[in-house]
């Protein structure tokens, strides 16, 4: 029963932020993933967990580098080519435009459950929490619980994983890094991020229930090593001066 009323609140929720304002779903229906049966409740506003995690976000404000800094702005509009520093150079959108295309898709998919999240669970930014946080980025207004790029650096991790499976650990821990740059951002909350994971990897598994979905993945998956393999086994170029 419980989980039943949680499924009907989200619809509603949904139904309340407006076809305009929720991206479109490609692959999966609204009821596919219950994020109020799903996630925890974030820690409540000016609770000790709150304040320590606030506390989290200022020290790594006073710690970042530029190349920190820099790392975060490249991910802001994140993208599954963000994993290129994983899989090598030839992984462009010029040499994937299929991929390029299936991840927009499962972007839209992503970002509906996260804003849905978001909205029922309201949790104020960190910037809005407290004036001390600097973010490197415009204020936004949406919700801060779960993150948005978490959810997208999870799922984005395990769908190359299963396509590039010696590489799991090197994706996931990639995709782990683009979440917790959005707390050296000064925009989210390490539970934010666990709460993204968790949203991520649930998204994920009711993708890989979507007899669509795997047929559009298994085409990405003949471009991807297509692509590779003809990046391997091109000749290396001849610096020496004739």
């Amino acid at each position: 029963m419980i989980k039943r009323r949680s499924a009907i609140v989200l619809l509603i929720v949904v139904a309340c932020l407006g076809a305009d304002t929720q991206p479109a779903l490609h692959f999966l229906k609204p009821d596919s993933i219950d994020v109020i049966a799903l996630l925890p409740d974030p820690p409540p506003a000016r609770s000790h967990e709150d304040q320590c995690e606030l506390q989290q976000v200022l020290d790594q404000q006073e710690s970042r580098t530029p190349d920190e800094v820099g790392r975060a702005r490249s991910e802001e509009k994140l993208s599954i080519f963000a994993f290129n520093n994983v899989l090598g150079d030839w992984f462009t959108e010029k040499n994937c435009p299929k991929t390029a295309a299936l991840f927009n898709d499962i972007e839209s998919d992503s970002k509906f459950f996260s804003n849905s999240a978001k909205a029922h669970f309201n949790r104020a930014r960190p910037y809005v929490a407290d004036s001390r946080v600097k973010s490197i980025f415009p204020t936004e207004t949406e919700g801060s619980y779960p993150s948005g790029h978490a959810t997208r650096g999870m799922l984005y991790a395990l769908l190359l994983a299963e396509i590039f499976p010696d590489q799991r650990e090197q994706l996931i821990a990639r995709g782990q890094q683009i979440g917790w740059d959005r707390v050296i951002a000064g925009v989210h909350y390490e539970s934010d991020l666990l709460a993204g994971r968790v949203l991520g990897k649930a998204i994920f598994k009711q993708l890989l229930a979507s007899e669509e979905f795997r047929k559009r993945l298994n085409e990405v998956k003949r471009e991807l090593l297509t692509a590779q393999r003809a990046t391997l086994s091109a000749p290396a170029s001849n610096s020496i001066p004739q």
